[in-house]
């Protein structure tokens, strides 16, 4: 027997083997009706079908099934998510960046998120400096290219202890002159 209102067709298989043959007839005589109906439904009942959808998916049958299809439809996913990155570049490049920002203000919390040197708080000003210079071999020797968004993914995981949270100024004047002017009048070094 057909359920009405459900988000899509389903059989019942105890049914005779004409019943069934009526509803699969029944089913491509009206598809274009009966898609309308689903489409009303899950309108309707989007929470209820987005948390039946995320409950299957959690499923180990549900990710088994994704991963199937992913796999099967590799090349015309690719093609399709490409044409969407193309179509809706302000938003992909919006969301990265926000990604990227909230990825940043965790590393600087884990690492005290104030300049050890002048006590600089506002994340905009501040950077990760390494102790003992050499920043960009270390990030090389470790495989990454650049500072970005796996650099600051590694800080956070493995929280080196040869990196150091110093603003702008700071880290600029220890690298320009081998030691802050702060430091300098305190006596010591960052």
């Amino acid at each position: 027997m057909l359920i009405d209102n459900a988000p899509t067709t389903y059989y019942d298989t105890s049914m005779s083997t004409s019943s069934l043959k009526y509803q699969r007839a029944y089913r491509a005589k009206n598809r274009g009706k009966l898609n309308a109906q689903a489409r009303a439904w899950r309108a309707a009942h989007h929470e209820k079908a987005n948390a039946s959808s995320r409950d299957y998916h959690r499923t180990p049958e549900g990710k088994a099934k994704a991963k199937e299809y992913r796999d099967k439809h590799r090349v015309q996913l690719a093609k399709y998510a490409r044409a969407w990155r193309a179509a809706n570049k302000d938003r992909v490049n919006t969301t990265r960046k926000a990604r990227y920002l909230r990825l940043r203000e965790e590393v600087l919390a884990a690492y005290g998120g104030k300049c050890i040197c002048c006590g600089e708080k506002h994340h905009h000003f501040l950077s990760i400096d390494h102790k003992n210079g050499g920043g960009k071999k270390d990030r090389i020797a470790r495989g990454f290219r650049e500072g970005g968004r796996n650099w600051y993914k590694f800080l956070l995981t493995e929280h080196p202890g040869h990196v150091q949270i110093l603003c702008h100024n700071c880290n600029m004047a220890k690298g320009h002159y081998g030691q802050c002017p702060h430091q300098a009048e305190k006596g010591k070094r960052p």
